[in-house]
């Protein structure tokens, strides 16, 4: 048994082609911060975590298949290092397998969705912390109470991404199998153009909600790079049968030195339909990252939201937000890279 054994493992390994090669990466980041948030005259201080960037541990690898195609693989699970705890899936984050080549890429797995991927590159809080563009969003799970639960990433995701030799276009077409999951069945399309300064896109995508009709999101924005300040420019709509909510963002980084950044944003939001015409709101954000070293930072943020009507829109997810209630915090962190 083992000569035999030995001979399938030689047999197996003249199978391998001279030129395939293969590579693993270990990554990760930790972040970690101590912040209060209030909601009307209630508050709390908390230690949190993921306030610049979502706390994870990865792995990645690729291997050459041979005439400029490759096969990579992605598994990225999300921490929560204040708890030393993980989420209930342990792959949470992104789990997928690819090909790609000349003609593009094709993925497959759990993903970032096409319409999250329209604007969450283009919020100078980049969707994480007390600064999220995502704070004034309506409904459960941030659709409107549809029951999607696609709002940034979805299961059983089919992949298509363009080359990356296209002269700055870029795209992707995504397809999420709902496999009798209520909400979850996806659909989305994201077109960009990213060039020098300029970096703009536009997207689109509809997720069936429990019971009637789909909830869906269109979205254009972008980003102008002056070097002295980096502006941004984001609308989004969330739709979902009479319910409409119009989202901008207008937003700012500007470089303070050779290691520092001051980020803001302003972020209205009109809702309307389903009797919520009067439930706005609106959320000022302002914050600091300092680079101590390249993998390395300090940061604080702070933010207000003004609720109108019956938005109850709160800048943290711990404390419940209360109709009309007026909603703040402020953080300060630090954030490891590895």
């Amino acid at each position: 048994m083992k000569k035999s054994g030995a001979a399938l493992a030689a047999i197996l390994a003249l199978q391998v082609p001279a030129w395939a090669q293969s590579d693993v990466n270990v990554f990760g980041l930790l972040d970690v911060n101590v912040r209060n948030i209030r909601v009307g005259p209630t508050s709390k201080t908390e230690m949190h975590n993921s306030s610049v960037a979502g706390s994870r541990l990865g792995f990645r690898g690729s291997e050459d298949l041979g005439g400029g195609m490759k096969a990579s693989y992605w598994l990225e699970a999300a921490l929560s290092p204040d708890t030393g705890t993980t989420a209930p899936r342990f792959f949470h984050r992104r789990s997928t397998l690819s090909l790609s080549g000349s003609m593009g890429e094709l993925r497959l797995g759990r993903d970032l969705t096409a319409s999250f991927q329209g604007f969450v590159y283009y919020d100078p809080f980049a969707v994480n912390g007390v600064g999220s563009v995502q704070n004034v969003f309506g409904g459960a799970g941030y659709t409107l109470g549809s029951g999607a639960v696609t709002s940034s990433r979805t299961d059983n995701a089919i992949s298509y991404f363009l080359p990356s030799n296209l002269g700055g276009w870029n795209g992707q077409f995504m397809h999420a199998l709902g496999e009798g999951v209520a909400g979850s069945a996806y659909t989305g399309l994201r077109v960009g153009y990213a060039q020098g300064p300029i970096d703009v896109s536009v997207a689109y995508s509809e997720t069936d909600a429990v019971g009637s009709g789909k909830f869906t999101v269109r979205t254009i924005g972008g980003t102008y790079d002056f070097k002295s300040v980096k502006l941004t420019a984001v609308h989004i709509q969330n739709a979902w049968l009479p319910r409409k909510e119009n989202v901008w963002l207008l937003g700012a980084a500007v470089p303070v030195g050779d290691a520092g950044t001051l980020r803001a944003s302003y972020v209205p939001k009109n809702a309307s339909g389903g009797g919520t015409d009067a439930n706005d709101a609106r959320q000022f954000a302002v914050g600091y990252l300092h680079k101590l070293s390249k993998r390395t930072m300090l940061y604080g943020t702070y933010s207000r939201i003004q609720n109108k009507g019956a938005s109850n829109a709160t800048v943290g997810s711990t404390l419940a937000g209360a109709a009309g209630q007026n909603s703040r915090g402020v953080e300060l962190g630090i954030v490891h890279a590895f």
